[in-house]
This record gives C-alpha cells, structure tokens and sequence, in this order.
C-alpha cells in the first residue's frame, strides 16, 4: 500500500514496484497518488478530491488485503 502525496510518476511507490521487481518479486499493490490538476480548497478538501484522504487510503488497503 502506497500513498503520496503528489504525482506518481518519480515517487517511493515506482521505486518501490521497480525495487521488487528488479528481484524477481511478484507483487500486488495499491497505489494511491494525486492524479489531476490540485485545486484550491482545504487540505482535507483536497486529500479528499486526489483520491488520498485517510478513508480512501483505510479503503484501498482493505481491498489490497481482501482480494
């Protein structure tokens, strides 16, 4: 289970998932990251509308672990 933050793309979930793959570890991950232009609003305002607020990453996680 991975969230950041800010874009996906040059943060710890790639270097994670090219870490253990890189040694031959088939992994199944959730990668929570902000994906669209930030807005203004709150901090949780915004947590929420990237998809990265506490209920969203408790969520992904269950997933990750349920399925």
């Amino acid at each position: 289970m991975v969230a950041e933050d800010h874009y996906p793309e040059g943060g710890i979930g790639g270097a994670v998932l090219e870490a253990l793959n890189d040694a031959g570890h088939p992994v199944r991950i959730s990668h929570l990251a902000v994906r669209g232009l930030p807005g203004s609003g709150t901090p949780a305002e915004l947590m929420e509308a990237a998809g990265i607020s506490a209920g969203q990453i408790a969520r992904a996680a269950r997933e990750l672990l349920s399925g």
